[in-house]
């Protein structure tokens, strides 16, 4: 009897994972099979010269941000070595320069946003916005000018003042520039209406209800989570059992829980940007530094396409990644001015520099954009000239 009942689950077991093998084997034999007919390659829609970018972002070798000695803001992680193929960053995690001891000969700026500050798409360091800015500065100034790049990928406002609060003292900026808007209005609408609307802050989504290891409700979701994703990675055909794909054990955040649609995000990404941009213009005249705050440009409003900015566009057309429940991408194509909510409720008696650059590539005939927002060389350069046009009359130069 125990000879039976031990030879009979021997057979389940084998049975069970010949099941599993014979799949794995016809999954595998489909996928190249579809490959080839149908080569979907996610890297296609991009330009090859942003596809350094891509593999940084695509990356799970490791971490994109290392938040161990962060409170509030992102620094790039550089055991994540993926960077190193476009980017310089300084030992506390930012594109910049080492933060040096100010000179009194020295006119120092902080420059802050999220990733088109970063400088995604530049092709070095050298050539992005704070470092082109910096170039075209020290050629007219009468002082030395060191521009500080702090912004981050995927920094929101909030990320921008923790950032600036706790670097203060070691920078000692002049001026402060803000390059933001993009993700305070579009991205926003995965975060909780307690973030936005309670606390009245941009939090790190990617780390929105995370809670300690030891949470007793957690220790079998996670396990299962974990389970998924290293099964997921490994046997082809696994990714196909759709009925095993709650949305909390995908790898990646393709399935985002909205909190809001696409007229809600602007208008509560507009009004908590406008609460900000007063703390900034409060703490600029607290510390004694400039503050001036640019709203940066997105590929909608670009009249004139190259044919990699049209192949991008019709990839985003068909897997829109800011919305899956609403068609964000004809709302935001259809939209004169993304920033008229922001312009339109400004308190203009405070004084607050703000430029909308909104329009600056409409009739631009060459090649700019990489992306929604993130733009090659020559839209770094030329988004620091109409930055330099602006901030210029606060510097003392020739």
């Amino acid at each position: 009897m125990v000879n039976s009942a031990i030879f009979f689950i021997g057979l389940l077991i084998l049975i069970f994972f010949s099941v599993i093998i014979i799949l794995e084997v016809i999954f595998r034999i489909r996928d190249k099979i579809s490959n080839i007919l149908y080569p979907g390659n996610l890297e296609d829609q991009w330009s090859k010269k942003y596809l350094k970018y891509i593999k940084f972002y695509s990356s799970w070798d490791d971490s994109m941000f290392d938040y161990d000695q962060t409170v509030g803001l992102r620094v790039i992680n550089k055991k994540n070595k993926n960077y190193s193929s476009f980017a310089k960053i300084n030992k506390l995690g930012f594109r910049t320069h080492e933060f040096d001891t100010k000179k009194d000969d020295e006119y120092v700026i902080l420059f802050n946003g999220g990733s088109t500050a970063f400088g995604s798409g530049a092709s070095s360091n050298e050539d992005t916005i704070p470092y082109n800015l910096e170039k075209k500065l020290n050629r007219i100034s009468k002082k030395k000018i060191k521009v500080y790049n702090l912004a981050q990928l995927n920094n929101f406002q909030t990320q921008e003042l923790t950032a600036l609060i706790f670097f203060f003292n070691k920078i000692k900026p002049d001026l402060v520039i803000s390059l933001n808007g993009w993700n305070e209005l579009t991205a926003n609408n995965i975060m909780s209406d307690k973030t936005i609307k309670e606390y009245e802050i941009f939090n790190i989504a990617e780390i929105e209800g995370w809670k300690p290891a030891g949470v007793n409700n957690l220790k079998k979701k996670r396990f299962f989570t974990y389970a998924y994703i290293f099964l997921e990675e490994h046997l082809s055909f696994f990714k196909y059992l759709n009925f095993l794909k709650p949305k909390s054990y995908t790898k990646r955040d393709r399935e985002k829980f909205e909190f809001r649609d696409f007229n809600q995000s602007i208008e509560v990404g507009s009004e908590l940007y406008l609460k900000n941009l007063k703390i900034f213009n409060q703490l600029a005249k607290g510390f004694g530094f400039k503050y001036y705050a640019f709203l940066q440009p997105n590929i909608t409003a670009k009249n004139n396409l190259s044919f990699d900015e049209k192949k991008f566009l019709d990839s985003r057309k068909k897997n829109d990644p800011l919305s899956f429940s609403e068609d964000w991408f004809t709302l935001l194509s259809n939209k004169e001015n993304l920033y008229k909510g922001i312009e339109s409720k400004l308190d203009y008696s405070l004084n607050i520099n703000i430029v909308n650059l909104y329009n600056l590539f409409t009739n631009t005939e060459e090649e700019i954009f990489y992306s929604m927002v993130h733009v090659n060389d020559k839209g770094q350069e030329m988004i620091s000239d109409i930055i330099l046009e602006n901030i210029k009359k606060d510097i003392d130069y020739e």
